[in-house]
């Protein structure tokens, strides 16, 4: 095969172009299946949309709004206007602050504060109450605050009329003083029975006992120890184990008896000490009989006394004169007089007492009418005034500004809602276009790159080719030489010059042999070697003898071979010639327009469909839209009407009470001072109500619905009872009734009235309760012996070095289980570790019995001589009803109720047998039913006045502040106000500002072009990558700098 048609074979790039048909025509068929829709007519809908937004509906609404309430401005009522009414309260405040009494008030309510706060009993905190109220300089200014009120007020109140009965003072005295003498008793026994129990707890002998127990359980003192038993115990026996298992657990129970012992009796035993507390015992007793030395007996002596001239008329009845009638008969003329008895009863007027109180409160409740009035007709002109500013505001049409806003608002939603349906489409549009062209560009993309690649791999290949023949420098040489030769051939001069001649042979000869003849063609080859083969033969030797024949030079000196070696060289550069135009033949630029050809199909059909949405009237629409919308403030607008309605609402404030009637509440709350001062009135009625809950919880048992039925049982249970009766039954009635009445935190028990009441018949108090001393004592130090007699650390030091010989005797067996099981056993026999801390608390414990038999034997000695003498003073106090206690004796003879000395068995069977149970209840009902009632309204008549008057008070100090009135006022001025915020435009119009703001945005972030425009950006970038690409001249362009076929070539002809 010829080197042309060599060269022509690797230069053919159809194939290539073939391929690129071929693959242009699969992406022509993919962008065939693409398609755009019209979308021009929704274009100009959203023109249309951006074209009819408009705010001046809006701002017109608006300035009728303010043109409206600029009349309700001018003519709102001042505020100060409406307290004319109330300058005569201010007037009447001021003459109340004028009485001069600002220091007895203030001293008046610290002595009742100091008296009942008093944390006694219920007959201690009512004769503080009537000390008060007898005299007392204080209660005087009171008394001389009350004649001022009344006064003031045009009434009268003689002070004079508020006295108390003298009754609370005797009954104090008898039963602080029968109470003292119960509690001493009370006391004294408690502390004798507390030293019973502290004597019981700690047995000396049962200890010792158990020492002894314990040394038993050793072994201690016999043939075999325990000790010795573990030390010579086999490990490998289990009978062995066994039985020293069950002697260590012997020995375990006494010693924990032991300590068991010990510990509880020390512990409970000082507990028991601690809970009796002989010294505040001690102290208790010392206290109560300096209370019995200090009472003031004058009142109860004076009460009895009176007492008795009251009611000895009534005993002055000869009743040796009496008619001889029975128990029957007295009993039916008791009865017959039991409703003239009950109505005497019932007459009484206790209402008397409360008048002067009732009048002197009527007199001060009286004062603050005008301020109620005033306060009434203030009210009025206040809610007035709100009630016309409400309805001038409301009356404006801020409704019309609301609708004229929702009326703007809904083309702009509906705006917003096509464009982002429009762009949703257009986006649903892209996303299938931009697949389907995406396929169809990266078709393109690797056809382009495949075509590329090919020519550049075929022309690379031609070209090394080319470059391995190195045709240009051969011809190049040969031409060189030549040239050289024939240059020596002009110069030459055969005849001188022979040597020349022969150096120039010999150098054609040399340039002959360098031809590559193994490089050339086939055909080619043959005609050089035919061409150069004389020269190459020539020989320097045969020179001379043939030079002129052989290069045929003639007699002229010319060459005669140069025709025939020019037709050789001619031939030579023919062939190159030849080679040269096939290779220009193939030139890569000549495929450039059948690569354009097919390149320029898909170009046209890429740029056909690549989107050129022309979304510039939608971008546009929706900047007009958020100029027109971003451009209107509602707020700016809506102000002008705020500042009017801020006005309205100032003005209203100006009506707050709490700011309007603050100066005048200044000057009330000074006279207020000046006249209720710190009465703590709240404390006042709180104490009185207590006192009243007591002194009705005293005579609650005087019911009669409860009375009747309780008498007859009563009454029934001592006729059944006679042989056995006590006295204790009604000695413990009265000790409950005075232990309730004293109250306080040391009450004595009700049964030590029975004892008490021996002393007042004649028995020694001082040596009862000195006996009572004495014995407490005795018990105590027979309880110190024994604690004295236990001591825990001899216990220890006598039985701790046996245990510890038993544990010692373990821990030395071999090991193995059996020792295990036995250590663990032997650990409970540490008795030392349990016993280890009662050393300190058996000196505690003695320190406390000493102490505690000291206090004892002190009060058996000393401290106790002025219980004899209050109960002689008592038996003399009570002297004067004597006569009393004859008549009652004579009386019941008269009765036929007769034998007292045989006893009351035959006495109670007796009466019981004519007097009934359910008679003798059918009697006493109706008197304690008056009784009753009396006593209530007694106590009423006395407590009622006051407490009440203490409510009254405490409400004309109320009613002489503002303070309540302001906070209701400034209730209805909030109402009223809080009704006149409602029609602020921000409140009226809150919710339609509020969609104004959210829908302005919802336009101004309303960006639906981004994400559309940034996907049609991506695909316009990436059809011109692909588009840079479809350029015949820049696919041979990297070809054409490797391999140039229209390189000059060299010329031989013409050397």
């Amino acid at each position: 095969m010829t080197l042309n048609a060599t060269l022509s074979l690797r230069l053919d790039a159809s194939a290539s172009i073939n391929g690129l048909h071929v693959s242009v025509g699969t992406a022509l068929s993919e962008m065939d299946a693409i398609s755009m829709p019209d979308l021009k007519g929704d274009f100009i809908r959203v023109q249309e949309y951006a074209g009819n937004s408009d705010f001046s509906s809006i701002v017109s609404t608006l300035q009728q709004a303010l043109a409206e309430l600029t009349p309700v401005l001018a003519n709102l009522p001042a505020a100060n206007d409406t307290l004319a009414s109330i300058n005569q309260v201010v007037g009447l405040a001021d003459r109340l602050g004028t009485l001069d009494l600002p220091n007895s008030i203030p001293e008046l309510a610290a002595v009742i504060d100091g008296q009942l706060s008093y944390q006694g009993d219920f007959l201690g905190k009512l004769s503080r109450l009537t000390e008060l109220l007898a005299g007392n300089a204080t209660v005087q200014d009171a008394r001389e605050l009350l004649l001022s009120f009344v006064s003031l007020t045009g009434g009268k109140l003689d002070a004079d009329d508020l006295k108390l009965p003298e009754l609370v003072p005797a009954v104090l005295a008898l039963a602080q003083s029968l109470g003292g003498l119960m509690s001493l008793h009370t006391l004294l026994e408690a502390g004798q029975q507390l030293a019973v129990v502290v004597n019981s707890q700690l047995d000396a002998d049962h200890i010792a006992a158990g020492v002894e127990q314990v040394e038993k359980q050793l072994g201690l003192n016999t043939s075999l120890p325990l000790t010795d038993f573990l030390r010579n115990l086999d490990i490998n026996d289990p009978s062995q184990i066994q039985a020293a298992k069950q002697a260590i657990e012997n020995a375990i129970v006494p010693v924990r008896a032991l300590v068991t012992a010990v510990a509880e009796g020390m512990a409970f035993g000082e507990a028991t000490l601690v809970h009796l507390d002989a010294d505040g015992l001690k102290h208790a007793v010392q206290e109560t009989t300096l209370q019995l030395g200090s009472l003031n007996m004058t009142p109860l002596e004076s009460g009895i006394q009176k007492l008795a001239k009251r009611i000895e008329p009534l005993f002055a009845i000869d009743l040796g004169a009496a008619p001889a009638m029975s128990l029957d008969g007295w009993l039916n003329q008791l009865e017959s007089r039991l409703a003239t008895l009950t109505a005497g009863i019932g007459s009484f007027d206790a209402a008397n007492l409360s008048r002067p109180i009732t009048e002197g409160i009527n007199a001060i409740m009286a004062l603050p009418s005008e301020l109620a009035r005033a306060l009434l007709q203030l009210r009025l002109t206040i809610q007035q005034a709100l009630a016309s500013i409400h309805a001038a505001v409301r009356a404006i049409p801020m409704d019309v500004v609301a609708d004229a806003t929702r009326q703007v608002l809904a083309p702009i939603a509906e705006a917003l809602s096509f464009i982002g349906e429009l762009v949703g489409r257009l986006q649903t549009i892209l996303d299938t276009t931009v697949s389907t062209l995406q396929t169809a560009l990266e078709t393109t993309e690797d056809a382009v790159d495949e075509v590329t690649e090919a020519l550049q791999t075929l022309f690379q290949d031609a070209k090394n080719y080319i470059d391995q023949l190195n045709l240009q420098d051969v011809i190049g040489g040969v031409a060189e030489e030549i040239e050289t030769f024939a240059q020596k051939l002009a110069q030459a001069d055969m005849s001188p010059y022979f040597g020349t001649v022969v150096e120039a042979i010999n150098t054609t000869t040399n340039v002959v042999d360098k031809v590559p003849f193994e490089l050339l063609p086939d055909s080619m080859e043959q005609e050089v070697v035919n061409v150069v083969r004389p020269v190459k033969q020539t020989s320097v030797a045969n020179l001379q003898r043939e030079i002129e024949a052989l290069l045929q030079i003639g007699p002229d000196g010319k060459f005669q071979l140069r025709p025939e070696l020019e037709s050789s060289l001619q031939g030579i550069q023919g062939k190159y010639d030849e080679l040269l135009q096939t290779i220009r033949q193939h030139d890569p630029h000549t495929l450039l327009t059948s690569i354009n050809a097919e390149l320029d199909k898909l170009q046209t059909r890429i740029e056909t469909l690549t989107p050129t949405v022309a979304l510039e009237p939608v971008q546009q629409a929706i900047n007009d839209i958020k100029r027109v919308v971003g451009g209107f403030d509602l707020n700016a607008e809506l102000q002008p009407l705020r500042t009017g309605f801020d006005q309205v609402l100032e003005k209203v404030d100006e009506f707050q009470p709490s700011a309007l009637l603050q100066e005048t509440e200044a000057q009330l709350k000074q006279a207020r001072d000046s006249v209720f001062g710190s009465l703590e009135l709240d404390s006042w009625a709180e104490t009185l109500t207590k006192l009243r809950e007591q002194a009705l919880a005293l005579i609650d048992p005087l019911d009669p619905a409860q009375i009747q039925p309780q008498l007859e049982a009563l009454l029934a249970d001592l006729q059944s009872q006679a042989a056995n009766l006590p006295r204790l039954e009604l000695s413990f009635a009265l000790g409950s009734l005075i232990s309730a009445l004293l109250g306080g935190g040391r009450q004595p028990r009700a049964d030590s009235f029975v004892v008490v009441l021996d002393w007042l018949q004649g028995a020694s108090a001082i040596q009862a309760l000195a006996t009572l001393a004495r014995d407490a004592a005795t018990l105590i130090d027979t309880a110190r012996h024994g604690v004295e007699t236990v001591d825990p650390q001899a216990i220890v030091m006598r039985l701790q070095p046996a245990l510890r010989a038993v544990r010692e005797a373990v821990a030395q067996l071999p090991d193995s289980a059996a020792k295990t099981e036995l250590s663990a056993c032997a650990k409970a026999l540490d008795i030392e570790t349990a016993l280890a801390g009662f050393s300190v608390q058996r000196q505690r414990y003695l320190a406390s019995l000493r102490q505690a038999s000291n206090c004892f034997n002190e009060l058996t000695h000393t401290g106790l001589s002025e219980v004899d003498i209050v109960t002689g003073r008592l038996r003399l106090v009570f002297s004067p009803l004597d006569f009393a206690r004859h008549f009652i004796r004579d009386l019941l003879a008269v009765l036929g109720i007769t034998g007292l000395e045989s006893g009351l068995h035959d006495v109670v069977q007796r009466v019981f047998a004519v007097a009934t149970p359910a008679r003798l209840g059918g009697i006493l009902q109706p008197i304690f039913t008056a009784l009753k009632g009396r006593v209530q309204d007694l106590l009423d008549s006395f407590l009622n006045p006051i407490i009440n008057a203490i409510g009254d008070l405490k409400a004309l100090k109320e009613q002489f502040s503002l303070v309540a009135f302001m906070q209701e006022l400034d209730a209805i001025h909030a109402t009223a106000r809080g009704q006149i915020g409602q029609l602020y435009p921000d409140q009226l119009l809150g919710e339609t500002v509020a969609a104004f703001t959210n829908t302005q945005a919802q336009v101004l972030a309303f960006d639906p072009m981004e994400p559309l425009n940034n996907a049609l950006e991506a695909l316009r970038t990436n059809n011109a990558h692909v588009l840079s690409k479809l350029d015949g001249e820049a696919i041979l362009a990297t070809i054409r700098i490797n391999f140039n076929p229209r390189k000059r070539s060299p010329s031989l002809v013409g050397y």
